[in-house]
């Protein structure tokens, strides 16, 4: 009745193939391994296909993957999804209806912020801080199951309301703010009702107001900001080495108004 193959080795231990239920009474040994085998490698290729899923899917909504083979408007050169693709990847054509084309947070001039989770969630935060301010938070779940998990948000965030991009139900946002049933190697975006303010690039020396600084990521700049409030108008930016410090690309200078004296004596910055 156990629907598992005991396998022994050599070394005296016994493992067990779990076949999910697909043998059956009367069958020869070669047909039991491979009725089993076939569940086996169906089911692999089942987890497979949702792994490459995931995996576009993340680069997509992290803005990871550059627009080729456009012309004019953001146009493939056919019908397809993409070039190579076929009915199988009607999945990326939902992606794009349900995810990316209704927010402006995934322009590929958005930033981009990794966002604290729980096993097996994976969060990310999108910011148009240039053009219209909007604001999303996807969440991903790396495992073959459907999982609950905690996503642990800005301070700026708490208390905000958004709406699920796939299904429009609400949500209300907390500190620790828990992802409910995200499906098994699939994913879950929220948009931010209210959008975040939107700032004005300019190129300058370093502002001789600068003080305060902090090495952090580009979009960790601009939500340092956001959390001072009142207290922040503008950012001061100095980019730094690639050896300056591990995955924190800028020197964050927050600045109480957008106007600044530049230092002349100081390197080029933002």
């Amino acid at each position: 009745d156990d629907a598992s193959i005991p396998v022994h080795d050599n070394t005296g231990e016994v493992n067990s193939w779990d076949c999910g239920g697909t043998l059956q009474g009367n069958m020869s040994m070669p047909a039991c391994f491979q009725a089993c085998a076939v569940d086996e490698i169906a089911k692999a290729s089942l987890y497979h296909s949702k792994k490459t899923r995931l995996m576009l899917a993340l680069n997509t909504v992290s803005g990871l993957l550059p627009s080729v083979d456009m012309w004019g408007n953001d146009a493939w050169w056919s019908n397809d999804i993409f070039p190579g693709a076929d009915d199988q990847d009607s999945w990326m054509l939902d992606l794009d209806t349900q995810v990316i084309s209704k927010s402006l947070a995934f322009k590929h001039t958005s930033l981009r912020q990794a966002l604290a989770a729980d096993s097996p969630g994976y969060a990310v935060l999108r910011y148009d801080a240039l053009y219209s301010g909007e604001v999303t938070i996807t969440t991903f779940n790396f495992d073959a199951e459907d999982a609950d998990f905690n996503v642990y948000l800005y301070d700026s965030l708490v208390g905000q309301t958004a709406k699920d991009m796939q299904n429009g139900a609400p949500w209300q946002l907390g500190s620790t703010t828990t992802m409910l049933s995200v499906p098994g190697y699939g994913y879950r975006a929220l948009k931010l009702d209210a959008p975040w303010p939107v700032f004005e690039f300019q190129t300058t020396d370093r502002c001789a107001e600068a003080s305060n600084s902090e090495q952090t990521t580009l979009a960790g700049c601009f939500i340092k900001c956001i959390e001072m409030r009142a207290g922040c108008g503008a950012v001061n930016i100095k980019w730094l080495a690639s050896d300056a410090a591990e995955g924190k690309l800028v020197e964050c200078f927050p600045l109480v108004t957008a106007s600044c004296t530049a230092d002349s004596s100081s390197e080029d910055a933002w």
